[in-house]
């Protein structure tokens, strides 16, 4: 039945049996709670196979007869109870979250389990109808159940507003992916402080193919209760109505992929409270002159509108943003310059711009923040790349490409000791590359492609104290520049010893290519297959910048949208190179090649 994990405290990946009672006197486990106990535990397998990194330690092993149960892992007894699980009365919480319990049905004899004020069977593959009897727990206070991919979970008709109905106590509702045949009702319990309904699929009532939900219109019986309000991926109609302006307690809201349209309206633009606000993945339109001399949102941290349809400029008239550590703006139809303001956010970590209509200068400005993570990656933006981005010494990650930056490249860039990503690809830059690139030893991706860079690569490219001394780097692009000149003859060790991709295509290298070069390439060689997991190179970063490769074969150019690990790419076409190159490869064990039409 797959792993069973038994550990004390709630919500941390836990099968709890917590015994919490009324009388506060420590009494021994009568034999016949633990038989009761011994006995639930044996209707399980545990897989004693099952490793660390998806299971926690069986805890159940301290439960013996030979042991007062109130001793053992995972269970706190006050008193005594009766001889069945499902007898338990006195049981208050009940965590079955993170195991296995293989397609089974939500038992409706949790019903009498009537002191239970936690009930949580997050991600247990159960699977069925969830019984409507669980209404019949009016103590509860905290309800969370979602199934896994595999399995699917369903709420029968109107069993949702039975829920909200009669239990009353309710301050924390979260179901994820649970076919719900209802509407969101208007009464539910006052004290609801969490609502999270992520990814639940409509199903419709008697023949309706899928029921649409709509947004109740008046004041909900908890908003002023209400802080925390998740409903990504439910697939609501029409706009968000004024209601929402009586939420005054949110501080988290999350409408992502809900199928939303329209202008982002006021009320979202009034929340006083508002800490997180996600609202990407809709088909929001309009313009962001809610940010105009907005005095609402002095408490937020976070925001969220990507993918949607917004248009127009930033506008340069904003204060109030002093706690904003993430700002995603990217997908949409945004266009103007950006306002300086933004980079000076004192809080800001995390901004994403990138795929607008962003145009003109990054001017100048002055920031003290941490900011890790830049992107205006596809954009409009021209003009010399802007010191003061360079100035940003926590900076992790900064993707520029596909833009119209001219210049060269400053040697400041040197002084960001802490990057791990660098896309500079599809500018206009040109120049010489600095060599104190090769001392930026936390870089793993250096994409400098499509730009019109020179230089004789003997001066600016692999001597022993530049690129290939990096320690982390496994994908360098250099590809359709201006590059020129012999490789060098290297016989330095542990020289691109983690590269996995290199492409230096269509440049104007020329020359024997050395066989110390491969020597170094130690990623490349052989390693043996990885027991049949498919992973990527750049794994780490593509999620912020995907990653993919272009090559050229027969004279079209390919895109591969993900390389895997176990490939490795040596792109080196269209340029002078004049040495056989396939021997060596053999001779070294290097596991994949792209190469063509060296001579070019």
């Amino acid at each position: 039945m797959g792993c069973v994990k038994l550990v004390l405290l709630l919500m941390l990946y836990t099968f709890l049996c917590q015994l919490a009672f009324s009388s506060s006197l420590p009494q021994l486990c009568p034999k016949h709670q633990a038989l009761a106990l011994l006995q639930f535990k044996q209707t399980f397998t545990i897989n004693p196979n099952a490793s660390s990194g998806s299971c926690y330690e069986d805890t159940t092993l301290s439960w013996n007869k030979s042991t007062d149960c109130c001793s053992w892992n995972g269970v706190h007894c006050k008193f005594h109870t009766n001889s069945s699980l499902f007898q338990l009365s006195g049981l208050k919480r009940l965590d079955l979250s993170y195991n296995d319990f293989s397609g089974s049905l939500i038992s409706a004899k949790f019903s009498e389990l009537s002191s239970l004020t936690h009930l949580n069977v997050l991600y247990s593959s159960f699977t069925g109808v969830i019984p409507a009897e669980i209404s019949h727990l009016s103590k509860l206070q905290v309800l969370s159940i979602s199934t896994d991919k595999s399995y699917k979970l369903r709420l029968e008709p109107y069993n949702f507003e039975l829920l909200l109905k009669n239990l009353t106590q309710l301050r924390v509702l979260h179901l994820d992916s649970v076919n719900i045949s209802s509407t969101i009702p208007l009464n539910f319990s006052s004290y609801l402080t969490t609502l999270r309904l992520q990814d639940i699929q409509l199903r419709g009532v008697l023949h309706c193919p899928k029921l649409t939900v709509r947004f109740p219109m008046s004041i909900w019986n908890s908003s002023a209760s209400l802080v925390k309000l998740y409903l990504t991926g439910v697939n609501f109609t029409g706009r968000i109505p004024g209601s929402f302006s009586h939420l005054t307690s949110l501080t988290y809201l999350d409408l992502s992929s809900a199928n939303l349209s329209g202008p982002i309206p006021k009320p979202l633009w009034n929340l006083t409270n508002i800490e997180l606000l996600y609202l990407d993945n809709n088909n929001f339109n309009g313009q962001l002159e809610g940010l105009s001399f907005n005095r609402s949102w002095m408490q937020l941290e976070s925001l969220d509108i990507s993918f949607n349809s917004l248009t127009g400029p930033i506008p340069s008239n904003v204060s109030g943003l002093q706690d904003l550590q993430l700002l995603i703006l990217s997908s949409n139809y945004l266009n103007g310059t950006i306002p300086s303001w933004i980079f000076s956010l004192p809080s800001l970590m995390h901004l994403d711009l990138s795929n607008n209509s962003f145009s003109g200068k990054i001017h100048d400005f002055k920031s003290n923040n941490k900011g890790y993570f830049v992107s205006v990656k596809q954009n409009q933006l021209q003009g010399p790349i802007p010191k003061s981005l360079l100035d940003l010494q926590y900076l992790q990650f900064l993707i520029l490409s596909q833009n119209n930056f001219s210049g060269q490249i400053p040697s400041t860039v040197c002084n960001l000791k802490t990057l791990g990503l660098l896309n500079l690809g599809s500018n206009n830059l040109e120049g010489t590359i600095p060599q104190c690139l090769g001392q930026m030893s936390r870089v793993s991706r250096l994409d400098l492609s499509n730009n019109c860079f020179s230089g004789a690569i003997n001066t600016t490219f692999i001597p022993p104290s530049w690129l290939g001394g990096l320690p982390d780097l496994k994908i360098l692009s250099l590809r359709s520049n201006k590059l020129h000149g012999p490789i060098s003859d290297l016989r330095t060790d542990k020289l691109f010893a983690q590269i996995r991709v290199i492409d230096l295509s269509f440049n104007e290298f020329s020359g024997d290519l050395p066989v110390s070069l491969f020597e170094n390439f130690q990623a490349m060689k052989i390693m043996g297959e990885n027991n049949g997991t498919r992973e990527y190179v750049a794994h780490t970063n593509t999620a912020v910048d995907p990653f993919s490769l272009i090559v050229t074969t027969k004279g079209l150019d390919l895109e591969l949208p993900r390389v895997l690990s176990t490939y490795i790419i040596i792109n080196l076409s269209w340029n002078k190179f004049m040495w056989k190159l396939i021997n060596c490869l053999r001779l070294y064990q290097i596991h994949s090649l792209y190469v063509e039409e060296m001579s070019g």
